[in-house]
Order: structure tokens, then sequence, then C-alpha cells
């Protein structure tokens, strides 16, 4: 039997909303990727010290595993790979992938992914799918080996442009695909999205409405996906104000001194600032208050995620509140299921509302 690294480092994750038994199906599945027909598969007893899991835990995994052709099972030899399918058409399982989620999926790690995902799991759930969970560390989340994941369909989670060629040997398969928070800048690919344009657009209204005049966008350098597009939406209202836009990036891992330097030459010339993160809004309300200028009459600010920092700073951040993730996750199982049962549909582009939150960081000069 061939050794797989892969499979020996994974950590399952007890608290997340896949099943054991699945888990370790997605790792024995990355491990047999690795593999060529009739190589040897781990036993349930090596299964069950490696994951300190029940042998009818482990039993299920493999079994899963068989009944989607994947490995083959011979009674009292073992567990070995099977043919490998040129394409595998009917499954009861939706394929999820995070292709930027490394971690556990849990509620701690990644809370964004897990309330996403367990909505749809919820959704799937009672048509009898099972979802099958790929993150960053498994082989099988690749261009080459994607297409022989058991799927009757697939959903990427915040994809990006980087991702093409795997979202395009996807589509390659002919199955369903739906991406979410992806802002691709595809037309042909379905996408449920916060409507992070119209995000940018209420914010940089907000403070043309309140009176101050020269607006700048603060956010993270680059601006890439879903920053990009927020961008974008200030600086079309900013320029069908008669305005000129002005982009400012700020490392957030840098040390204070070198954040706090660019935020204070940017509101030497600019009193309204539009930031990309609630993270950076809280430091142009530190910066400007330690430079003596006053919040909210002498420089209006806001955020974007209207995280709970807002209501830490002082004074309380004026801040752009996203969809809640299960919604995005309802509204994906929604579209994924539309396309299973009439396949020929156009692919749409599903915008998720956004909300201003106003508080005292803007009020008004």
């Amino acid at each position: 039997m061939k050794e797989d690294l892969v499979l020996s480092s994974t950590r399952l994750a007890p608290t997340g909303p896949t099943p054991l038994y699945r888990q370790i199906r997605q790792a024995i599945q990355d491990h047999v990727a690795r593999l060529t027909p009739g190589d040897r598969v781990t036993t349930e007893m090596d299964l069950c010290k490696l994951f300190k899991v029940s042998r009818m835990t482990a039993n299920r995994a493999l079994n899963d595993l068989a009944e989607d052709n994947l490995v083959t099972r011979v009674r009292g030899k073992g567990t070995f790979v099977s043919a490998r399918p040129k394409t595998i058409i009917k499954h009861k399982a939706i394929c999820i992938l995070t292709p930027h989620l490394g971690l556990a999926l849990d509620h701690e790690h990644s809370p964004n992914h897990y309330d996403i995902i367990s909505a749809m799991e919820k959704n799937f759930g009672k048509q009898g799918f099972n979802l099958n969970i790929l993150t960053s560390r498994f082989a099988l989340l690749r261009p080459e080996t994607v297409a022989t994941v058991p799927a009757a369909a697939y959903v990427v989670v915040y994809a990006e442009e980087q991702d093409m060629p795997l979202l395009n040997a996807i589509r390659a398969t002919g199955r369903p695909m739906v991406t979410v928070n992806s802002f691709l800048t595809r037309k042909d690919i379905d996408q449920v999205n916060d409507d992070v344009h119209a995000a940018g657009c209420l914010a940089t209204r907000h403070l043309i409405k309140n009176g101050y005049e020269q607006i700048a966008f603060v956010g993270n350098q680059p601006p890439l996906g879903g920053a990009w597009v927020h961008y974008k939406g200030y600086e079309t209202t900013v320029i069908a104000a008669g305005r000129r836009p002005a982009f400012f990036g700020v490392n957030m891992n840098s040390d204070e001194k070198t954040k706090g330097d660019i935020v204070a030459q940017i509101l030497q010339a600019h009193n309204g600032i539009v930031t990309g993160s609630d993270d950076i809004g809280a430091l142009v309300v530190k910066v400007a208050t330690a430079l003596g200028r006053r919040i909210p009459k002498d420089v209006g600010v806001t955020g974007y995620f209207d995280s709970p920092l807002c209501a830490q700073v002082n004074p309380q951040l004026t801040s752009i509140r996203l969809s809640p993730p299960r919604e995005l996750g309802i509204r994906t199982a929604i579209r994924l299921n539309d396309l299973m049962r009439s396949p020929g549909n156009p692919p749409k582009n599903i915008l998720m509302p956004v909300k201003l939150v106003g508080r005292e960081s803007s009020h008004g000069r």
C-alpha cells in the first residue's frame, strides 16, 4: 500500500457541519486520487487508529466510496482502488469546493463558510443529497482531477479569477455549477454574490448627502475580486457627482506607525472616507481623532461588513451590512436545484441585498 501524507495529516472537525464518516471519506478519496487501479486502500483498523473513530464510522466511509465505484471491497482481502470511470453522471451528492480554505470547516475558524455550507446542507439533505466538501488541502481540488469527484452538481465558495482553470474543468463535465461570493468577470458562470457594487454606491452617496466633498476610498492593496467591485461602486458614484475618485491601499498587516502615516496623509486632502473593511474604518477614526480631526464634523467615515467592531469604535462606525451567509447558502441551493431540473437555463448573476447602517461616524458636517 502506498503511503499518503495528506491522509495521515488530515485533522477531523468534530464540531463541523459534516459527519465524521464523510470527512474520512473525503480524506480517503484524496488518497485514492494518488493511487492507481488495483492498489490497496487503507484498512478499517488503520482508519480507526489514524482518526480515533469507531470501526462502524470507518466502515461507513469505505462503503460510501464503494457505492460510488471509487473503490472495490473484497471480503477477506481488503479494499482496492477501482478502475477510473471516464465520466460520473448520476450521484446523490453535491460537491462543495472551497479553493482558499485550508483550515477545518467549523464556526470558529471559518464562520462564513460554515454558515453558507450549513444552510446548503439542510436544503439538499431534505432532497436526499449528501455534501462532499473539498477544501484546498485535497489533491482532488485540481483541474485535472476534479471531474472524478462523485457529484450531481458543484458549488464553489469564494473562488477567484485565478481559479478559472478549475471552474472550466468543472464546466467541461456538463454538470451544473454555481459560485458563491466569487465576483468573477465571466458572464457565462452562475453566481450568487452580495451586491458589493451597490455597497460602494450606498456608502459614497451617504457621505455626499451629508456634506463631505473630498471623498476617497481606502482599502486593501491591491483590490481584488469583491474588493474591486466594491471600489467600482464608489468610483461610479463619485464620477457621477462630478468629482475625482481616489484609491489608497493600506496593508493591515503592517506595523501601526506605517498604517497611521498612510492614513494621516490621506486625511490631509480628504474629509470623506469610504473604506473596504470595518478594521480599516476603525483605523481611520483612530488616526483622525489623534490628529485632532473631529468625527463626524471634520471627517466622515464608513466601514464595510458591519462587524461587532463598529459598536466598539468611538464614535461608532457607520457600515454596510451584507446579507447573512445563511441566506447566501439558501439562495445558492435554490439556484442549483433550478439548474439540476433544467440544465439549459442561461447563467444568472444573483445579487443579494446590502444595507447601510448609519452611526455617529458619518452624520454630517
